[in-house]
């Protein structure tokens, strides 16, 4: 028993010491964008930007946006962020975002703004040396603060299929 724990504990630490993706000063900007469009709607599209700096080999911080239109409202949204890659599987980085930022939902002429905190997953599978594929899960746990009222989520926002509510981007190392 002691030589599996053995075997399974140097695995770990050589899977997350070989997250060697990124390194101390890359910057990094990724993205997703999506657009919808039906015969009962004019198109409704959100862009989601962020740009990062990575402080550790492991760890990067960043600022993110948010930007939105259903024809009937626009979103905007802007925030901070700080994530770090744990797991090395085979070429995808796995690594869990803490994030914080504030979004305001404009319909009609009626101003809603919200504060967010949230605590998710992702991963990056690099496609070329600069050029990555990541994946964003539904968030783990999340905090929504507006007008005085306020939700916490804890568990996959998709909990049926969590890949439901994730999100699929680019992002090039700077």
């Amino acid at each position: 028993m002691k030589k599996i724990t053995m075997i399974m504990v140097l695995a770990f630490t050589a899977a997350v010491a070989s997250a060697q993706g990124f390194k101390k000063g890359n910057n990094i900007l990724e993205g997703t964008a999506s657009y919808t469009k039906t015969t009962a709607s004019d198109g409704v599209y959100t862009v989601s930007p962020a740009l990062a700096h990575f402080v550790t080999n492991r760890v990067a911080v960043g600022v993110s946006g948010t930007f939105g239109d259903d024809g009937a409202s626009t979103t905007t949204g802007f925030g901070i962020f700080g994530r770090c890659y744990f797991l090395d599987v085979k070429g995808i980085l796995v690594h869990s975002q803490l994030g914080l930022g504030t979004i305001a939902t404009n319909t009609a002429g009626t101003k809603v703004t919200a504060t967010t905190a949230n605590l998710g997953l992702g991963a990056n599978y690099f496609v070329t040396k600069r050029l990555s594929i990541n994946a964003g899960l539904g968030n783990l746990m999340s905090f929504t603060s507006s007008d005085g009222k306020s939700t916490t989520t804890i568990g996959f926002t998709g909990v049926t299929n969590p890949l439901n509510s994730g999100s699929f981007g680019l992002t090039y190392r700077l």
